[in-house]
């Protein structure tokens, strides 16, 4: 077994008289029965499985659930995240441990006053449960705790580029490496009023860089967030501070768009980066083989520097790569072709700042930030993207399929969290994500498959039915197959887990523009009815 796992809108009155039910239910320990009936198969069925699968619920009422993990004992636990993208608490942030055979969980820590939330990433390895968050200075953390309980042990710290919209993230442990994947601050290497909230909070925030980067002297001109008027920002730079063309960005050992490792017995002294360039690495796994996966967000259409990106990503991950942020798209094209251009209305004028300080103003074409050839940076190597995702889907956390899933094991399972638009994309027509696709890293087809996915785009909650489907998955992993009390239980791995974050709703009264809603998270469970099929198609498109 894998050691390591991790609109139709309500009422403001409805909200309030669910939120007092679930109250009265209770909130520590919850026998997930007073609020689930156990419902299987055909009892969801706004949910949509290729031919010989079925999906039930096995836990329900959580809030903010992102990664899984089984110990070596099928025993599952699950990160509750303590809150979203705003730098403040919603909840306690928390590590349950679930019973898969009758739904109840358990706390085995309350991370309040300790850490700041989101709690993302979440790994078992040896007794220990690792897990990934801010520090009480708001950078990047990761810390582990005994699966029993007890005090955290802080390993790392200090991680600025976390500080912003994207956080530490997954987890994987292999060989006696912790493998973590670190986001970047901002949507593409310049900070502007879209992430206003976090550098308000932390006038200092900035992109942190890898390695050495050369910069070409472009700078972007915006509303001033800290004062008044316009100011000019360059990338890798504090907000309203420029950078000049030739100017070198030195890279530093905690920087974002990564996936790092350490060991354990000394974390800040075998700190070393695995890879880099890779915007948002959310989901990490690896396969029987030792390849290391990875699920990545791609650009937004936001802020001072909006890329009209075309896909998400999973890639396989070669160590020593740069992936090609800020200056490659998702697929690893150079966003200077003009597709990638947005609509002049949302794009900022690009200023040209010498090293004797002239200026020149460029306009708004889409350019690379990086002089690549002076940094010794080669473009992206292609092959390493398996998987496609719709633009906006938000890959999440990923699992690889195990030798019991027969015809589709060694298949990547990712989560496609869903798009938060219009914030994040003006131009978006219609849904994406909110579903978990499986895509053959053994294949050159890079198209995403849907494999379990609501009959209609979008989560249940726009339906009129929450509860009732997919709302936003998180994550997937593969652990034992429990029904309930009294079955024997299956292969170890027979089974697909599912993370659920819950309710997330668009509030343009708030900033950032989003509303989390507590108590609405879950945990499912695809499992096969009988023989595998020989082959598992795609669900049918889905009508928009």
């Amino acid at each position: 077994m894998k050691a390591v796992r991790r609109r139709q809108r309500l009422s403001r009155a409805q909200i309030t008289l669910g939120l007092l039910v679930l109250i009265a239910i209770g909130w520590a320990v919850t026998p997930n029965e007073s609020v689930l009936a156990r419902q299987r198969g055909n009892e969801f069925p706004l949910v949509q499985l290729p031919p010989g699968f079925q999906i039930e619920k096995v836990a329900a009422g959580l809030s903010f659930t992102t990664e899984l993990a089984f110990d070596n004992r099928g025993r599952l636990y699950v990160a509750e995240a303590g809150g979203g993208f705003e730098p403040v608490e919603f909840r306690s942030p928390r590590i349950l441990r679930v019973d898969i055979a009758n739904g109840q969980t358990e706390v085995v820590i309350d991370l309040t006053t300790l850490v700041v939330p989101p709690v993302v990433g979440l790994a078992w390895d040896n007794g220990w449960l690792y897990f990934t968050h801010r520090d009480l200075d708001d950078t990047g953390a990761l810390s582990r705790v005994r699966d029993t309980g007890g005090t955290p042990e802080k390993l790392l710290t200090g991680f600025a580029s976390a500080q912003a919209e994207h956080f530490m993230n997954g987890i994987e442990v292999r060989d006696g490496w912790v493998y973590f994947g670190v986001g970047q601050a901002g949507n593409s290497g310049v900070l502007g009023p879209d992430v206003a909230p976090f550098i308000k909070r932390n006038p200092s925030l900035r992109p942190i860089p890898c390695v050495d980067l050369v910069m070409r002297g472009r700078n972007f001109l915006g509303p001033n967030v800290l004062g008044e008027g316009q100011v000019l920002t360059g990338p890798y730079a504090p907000f309203g501070q420029t950078t000049h063309e030739g100017q070198v960005v030195p890279g530093e050992r905690k920087c974002g768009a990564a996936v790092h490792r350490f060991q354990p017995s000394d974390p800040e002294g075998t700190l070393e980066m695995v890879a880099f360039g890779i915007r948002q690495p959310i989901g990490l796994a690896f396969n029987p083989q030792g390849e290391l996966f990875v699920g990545e967000n791609g650009y937004d259409v936001r802020g001072l520097r909006p890329v009209n990106d075309q896909v998400d990503a999973t890639l396989r991950i070669r160590p020593g790569h740069w992936y090609g942020f800020p200056d490659f798209s998702a697929a690893r094209e150079p966003v200077n072709m003009a597709k990638f251009d947005s609509p002049d209305e949302l794009q900022a004028p690009i200023v040209l700042v010498r090293a004797d300080g002239s200026q020149e103003p460029l306009g708004k074409t889409l350019d690379f930030v990086i002089d690549h050839a002076a940094t010794g940076l080669s473009a992206p190597d292609r092959s390493l993207v398996i998987g496609l995702h719709p633009v906006n889907a938000s890959p999440s956390g990923i699992d690889v399929a195990p030798a019991s899933w027969s015809r589709l094991a060694g298949q990547v399972l990712v989560a496609e969290w869903g798009d938060l638009a219009p914030p994040t994309n003006p131009l978006r027509q219609q849904r994406a994500g909110f579903r978990i696709v499986r895509v053959d890293p053994a294949q050159s087809q890079v198209a995403v498959q849907p494999f379990v996915q609501n009959r209609q785009p979008g989560p249940a909650s726009e339906h009129g039915a929450p509860g009732q489907g997919l709302e936003r998955p998180f994550d997937v992993a593969f652990g034992p197959d429990i029904d309930r009390p009294g079955r024997s239980r299956n292969r170890a791995e027979d089974a697909m887990y599912i993370s659920d974050y819950g309710i997330v709703e668009i509030d343009f009264l708030k900033a950032p523009p989003y509303r989390y809603i507590p108590d609405t998270g879950a945990i499912w469970r695809v499992t096969r009815r009988g023989a595998m099929p020989a082959n598992v198609p795609p669900p049918p498109v889905q009508s928009r």
